[in-house]
């Protein structure tokens, strides 16, 4: 059947073969031009378009988006009459544009509402206006919903019709809502753009504070408001003093406490109202100002003892980082009453750092009960600078030696605190075992050839992108999920996130840093994702609870960014289903039981 020259036709045969499949792979590895991608359903497209401009392919459309940026008075005049036009897609797009660029006439007024009850979402421009009529009808559709942090902002962003609003909130004879109270203190606090002042809301939570006919819990917190303003309110420290030492009282210690806060007098007493405000993740600038406080209260030593009641609330905090700086705080604060809880955060499997944190922090109690896990740490944890962490401990307990300065690498230099775990986690990062051949191109090859499976499914991914209703940018992974599926983006620098789309419409939103890939496991689907900034990764766990909610909740903290680069996917699935993480320089390996542990 193959003819005379058998061995050159099955070569031939061969080689043909060989060619169409390393076409095959390198078509999988090809990612389409980010500015090319769905360029036609762009807002600069479906604008420019209906301007008369000639927008034939991305790079056309990208360059006039970035001329309406830079020109944004003119790009302003050019869009503002496409509100009215007949096409729908048109409308929005140009809503959307309209927003961008933080303008808003007076003579416009009229046209942005008219715009606004059809539905637009032009109110950030009607705000931009900035006239009392203007301001008037922003906070009267703010109003109109029901949710705390809603009705915070319109109160704290609509001028003086915002603060009649917070007079009358605080004025009531029916205690302030919790929600409402804390939600208004949770944005002056996190304060998002440092440029400019909270308003000038003082006066207003003065005269609360003042008027003996306000019911006591509404004026106390006035009060706790008005502390929060800082140099914007020092004209009304006299008047605090004044209250402070009328009478001792709720409503005097009360007035006296934000006294204190306004002048700075005290490290605590200054500091301790800001561990208030750990809310969630609704409100994305406020841990970061959290963490802050945190790292200076460790600053005073045992003087900082009064904040451990608050500080051990956040060993349970929704964000990591907050975790890993409670426990340490707890330590150089000195308070023992938090062992209990620091020994639970010790024996965590899901985060090395808090673990280590823990350890170095109960070390600083001098809590012997705590050589057991100790113990158990040192014999048994995946990670190696953990066990020789937890093993030094054991010795600084004992008398035995002591904790030691740590000299850090120039590489770790942002980490100025004097903890064990720097010590041992950071200078075991920055000498890393020797890179031969194998050690660099067996882990990436094996997560080169694991990953080429799922990328002949990114197809998918790209179509249920481009088959939203609003215009999606191009997935990195994708991977289907209860009744809709999900869309994992990596933006570099700029951090990434999980979209959850259901029938063309967005349903969840989770930012979680760069998506690395989903991964199906015994246990539940795992998402692997990489933190530019911190130098680690994460494990999150997608799992749909009750009606069908999409939940995306941390999971294991890998010590290490995973790998990036052309070509080489982060991940590879093994044999007997378990995953294989390679980084720069380590690998770890997720088993089918949920644990971790490094790989050769």
């Amino acid at each position: 059947m193959l003819g005379p020259h058998p061995i050159r036709r099955l070569a031939v045969l061969g080689l043909l073969g060989g060619a169409i499949f390393a076409g095959f792979v390198a078509y999988l590895w090809h990612t389409e031009d980010s500015v090319e991608w769905d360029w036609e359903r762009l807002d600069s497209t479906i604008v420019g378009r209906a301007l008369g401009r000639t927008i034939a392919n991305g790079r056309q459309s990208h360059e006039f988006s970035i001329e309406l940026n830079m020109h944004r008075e003119v790009g302003y005049a050019q869009v503002l009459p496409l509100l009215d036009s007949s096409a729908p897609e048109v409308r929005d797009a140009a809503a959307a544009i309209l927003v961008s660029t933080r303008l808003g006439k007076p003579e416009d007024f009229a046209t942005l509402v008219a715009g606004h009850r059809r539905g637009l979402p032009v109110l950030p421009v009607i705000n931009a206006i900035g006239t009392p009529e203007a301001e008037e009808y922003v906070f009267a559709e703010r109003s109109k919903s029901r949710a705390p942090t809603d009705l915070a902002w319109a109160v704290l962003s609509t001028g003086p019709r915002g603060h009649e609003a917070l007079a009358a909130i605080y004025r009531s004879p029916e205690p302030i809502a919790p929600e409402l109270h804390r939600a208004l203190c949770a944005i002056l606090h996190a304060k998002p753009n440092p440029s400019l002042p909270p308003p000038p809301i003082a006066p207003t939570c003065l005269a609360v504070a003042r008027d003996s006919t306000v019911p006591p819990h509404n004026r106390t917190a006035a009060l706790e408001l008005l502390g929060l303003l800082g140099d914007n309110a020092a004209e009304t420290v006299p008047s605090l003093r004044g209250i402070a030492g009328s009478k001792s009282d709720p409503i005097a210690a009360a007035a006296g406490v934000a006294a204190d806060r306004i002048e700075g007098k005290g490290t605590l007493a200054r500091l301790l109202p800001d561990l208030e405000f750990e809310l969630g993740p609704e409100y994305p600038t406020v841990w970061r100002s959290l963490e802050d406080t945190l790292r200076e209260l460790s600053s005073l030593g045992y003087s900082g003892h009064a904040a451990g009641p608050q500080v051990v609330r956040l060993l349970d905090s929704h964000k990591w980082e907050l975790r890993v700086e409670a426990a340490r705080l707890l330590g150089a604060i000195g308070y023992t009453e938090a062992t209990p809880q620091l020994l639970l955060a010790l024996e965590n499997s899901n985060d090395w750092l808090l673990s280590g944190a823990a350890a170095e922090a109960l070390v600083r109690l001098g809590a012997h009960e705590a050589i057991p896990a100790l113990q158990r740490l040192a014999a048994g944890h995946w990670y190696p600078p953990i066990r020789a962490l937890a093993a030094e401990s054991i010795r600084v307990l004992a008398g035995e030696t002591r904790f030691p300065k740590p000299e850090r690498p120039r590489k770790y230099i942002e980490w100025d605190r004097d903890m064990a775990v720097d010590r041992h986690v950071r200078e075991f990062d920055a000498h890393p075992p020797e890179r031969t051949v194998l050690r660099i191109l067996g882990p990436r090859l094996a997560c080169f050839a694991g990953s080429t499976w799922d990328r002949a499914w990114l197809w998918r991914a790209y179509r249920v992108a481009k088959a939203s209703t609003s215009h999606s940018s191009r997935p990195d992974y994708g991977q289907a999920f209860g009744d809709g599926y999900l869309l994992g983006y990596d933006d570099g620098e700029w951090g990434g996130r999980i979209a959850y789309m259901v029938k063309g419409e967005l349903v969840r939103e989770f930012r979680v840093g760069n998506s690395k890939g989903f991964y199906p496991m015994p246990f539940g689907l795992v998402a692997v994702t990489s933190h530019f900034q911190s130098g680690e990764s994460m494990l999150y766990l997608i799992t749909s609870g009750a009606g069908g909610a999409v939940t995306c909740e941390p999971y294991k903290r890998i010590p290490f960014e995973t790998e990036s680069g052309f070509s080489f996917a982060p991940v590879a699935r093994r044999w007997n289903r378990e995953l294989l993480i390679v980084g720069n320089h380590q690998a770890m390996v997720l088993t089918r039981a949920g644990e971790l542990r490094l790989a050769d």
